[in-house]
């Protein structure tokens, strides 16, 4: 599984890129001081969360992959916050790995979570968690989660409070998203990218 997982990130080549802060924020602040406004958090979750609903339906099977960098001391265990954001039933499995980065000598350490739908994942707290890491804020999220539609080989990935990328391999397959979220721009991935966060 995990080979036709890496296989379908590095066939990615498009992506749309999202913008999820308010769109009436002061640009001459910095981001932690708008983020102290009690609007600044519910609108991107709020805008995270319409575009997870928008790429996936209620009953799709996807796959959440959590990836980790660091020394060697560093690990994602079932117990983070993450998975209990996840309603683990008989069909619900997650499968740990680790890898040492080449000559640079970091580590990987990466879970793989099959047979997830939408409906039994928590994702407002998902988001919330990824949107608090730069903060300092708990909850917090500290590695990237990427959620993959295998079949449609759509990935959707919210990097921080700022954005998300949901990309596929071809321009067609992207998505159609209400009018009512930010799109920055439409990219042409390198096929590692999303190997490579």
């Amino acid at each position: 599984m995990w080979n036709e997982i890496e296989n379908l990130l590095k066939a990615t080549r498009f992506a749309l890129r999202l913008e999820l802060r308010p769109t009436d924020r002061n640009l001459a602040e910095f981001d932690y001081i708008q983020a102290k406004l009690p609007s600044y958090f519910p609108t991107v979750i709020g805008a995270a969360s319409v575009a997870f609903e928008s790429v996936f339906s209620p009953e799709e099977q996807m796959i959440m992959i959590c990836r980790r960098h660091g020394g060697k001391r560093v690990h994602i265990r079932k117990k983070d916050f993450c998975f209990k954001q996840i309603q683990f039933d008989p069909n619900v499995s997650i499968h740990f790995r680790k890898r040492k980065e080449g000559d640079r000598g970091y580590w990987i350490r990466e879970a793989l979570v099959t047979g997830l739908c939408r409906k039994i994942i928590n994702y407002r707290n998902l988001f919330l968690g990824i949107a608090h890491a730069d903060f300092g804020m708990v909850p917090t999220i500290r590695h990237a989660n990427f959620f993959v539609s295998v079949e449609r080989g759509l990935v959707f990935f919210m990097y921080d409070d700022r954005g998300l990328l949901i990309a596929s391999p071809s321009q067609e397959d992207l998505p159609e998203l209400p009018s009512s979220l930010n799109i920055l721009k439409r990219e042409d991935l390198r096929g590692t990218e999303f190997l490579n966060r």
